[in-house]
């Protein structure tokens, strides 16, 4: 059971999508017939993984704080009457947190989108996990939002699953 990530284009661009795309990425028309009823009326749909599934593409890496945030952090916790031990709980906290996950897609994929929406001024993107096989689970209704490229590329954490982002360039 895994995510999977599938965009879509206007049907006038999905040729250029299949022959001319060079990315690091497998790139191939969606296997599920439900994600035609899911898109946009005219719209093809193809599934963006690594080889075969976007596991490794749906989640963005937390970077722990740095060195000087790190000191301000002690420093404020010390004004609060913290104890030393107290503290060094907490910074470990904060390190443990820097090796998870937060949701959102991957700046990979955000590169790409931005190489899509250079010749299709509108695309959309939806990301779900599968829970049986991909090619014949039946997707639910999923709600749609628009956004502007600009919106997408500042706040790629925003990006949920089951919802279907309507993206214009």
């Amino acid at each position: 059971m895994c995510y999977l990530i599938t965009f879509g284009v206007p049907e006038i661009h999905a040729e250029r999508v299949r022959t001319s795309m060079g990315t690091g990425f497998a790139i191939s028309p969606s296997r599920n017939f439900g994600t035609n009823r899911v898109l946009a009326s005219g719209y093809a749909p193809f599934t963006l993984t690594t080889g075969g599934c976007s596991c490794s593409l749906v989640r963005r890496r937390r970077f722990g704080p740095t060195e000087e945030e790190a000191d301000k952090y002690v420093e404020r916790c010390r004004q609060q009457g913290w104890s030393e031990s107290k503290i060094n709980r907490a910074l470990a906290d904060m390190k443990q947190s820097s090796n998870s996950f937060e949701p959102g897609i991957c700046d990979e994929v955000l590169r790409f989108m931005g190489e899509v929406l250079t010749f299709s001024k509108s695309a959309s993107l939806f990301v779900h996990f599968y829970s049986e096989q991909f090619a014949s689970e039946i997707l639910p209704s999923l709600p749609t939002r628009t956004v502007s490229w600009h919106m997408l590329r500042v706040f790629p954490t925003n990006v949920e699953t089951d919802i279907v982002y309507m993206i214009s360039a």
